[in-house]
């Protein structure tokens, strides 16, 4: 390929520049495109199990010994296995229905270069579970109210719905360049695939 990017490149590229750089990533940049994937999970399960001791008031904190004790470390170990392995799940799920939609659809692209170009496509995520991150490190439950910056990176996390469009976008680019079909239609696909991993949360949670 040419104009290949380096990782930090290739992060920063599918925000500035999402068609050439999805063109310049092929099979080889798999293991980076994992890499991405994995430090969004790393980010996430911290970020998950940094949060719960501090918003979990309904546990009474009866030190680390005890059933109830114990019981908090669990939470916090599940917490934190769900925020990791939750990333990884919803990336190879979304990705292979997505491929295989698209496939069946007249696609002509390589389901590893795939991979390696919707790892990329989940760089918003990176930036979210940062935010969350920093805002669980600075949140001070003792207050009970978030300082003034905890608001602004509250109100910019609560508008998680912007790191969803984003990659979205970026997922129905990826498509479109890796199946060598149009953006609309990959646009349907992405949304299709969406919806279909998205019904049964709809329907666990009405």
């Amino acid at each position: 390929m040419s104009n290949k990017k380096g990782f930090i490149g290739s992060i920063i590229g599918v925000f500035t520049s999402p068609r050439s750089t999805f063109g310049s990533i092929d099979e080889k940049d798999l293991r980076k495109s994992i890499t991405v994937i994995l430090l969004i999970t790393l980010v996430s399960a911290a970020a998950s199990i940094i949060y719960m001791p501090k918003i979990n008031t309904s546990l009474p904190n009866t030190g680390t010994v005890g059933p109830m004790g114990n019981f908090r470390s669990i939470i916090l170990v599940i917490s934190g296995l769900n925020g990791f392995f939750g990333v990884i799940i919803s990336w190879i799920l979304a990705s292979s229905l997505i491929y295989a939609i698209a496939k069946l659809s007249g696609g002509h692209g390589t389901l590893k270069e795939f991979y390696a170009q919707t790892g990329f496509a989940y760089s918003p995520y990176l930036i979210q579970h940062l935010l969350r991150l920093i805002d669980a490190l600075t949140f001070n439950a003792s207050l009970g109210i978030p300082t003034i910056g905890n608001r602004f990176i509250n109100a910019f996390i609560g508008t998680f719905n912007v790191f969803w469009l984003i990659n979205i976008i970026l997922l129905t680019i990826a498509v479109s360049v890796n199946q060598k079909i149009g953006v609309r239609k990959a646009a349907m696909i992405t949304l299709l695939t969406t919806t279909i991993l998205l019904l049964p949360s709809l329907i666990l949670f009405q």
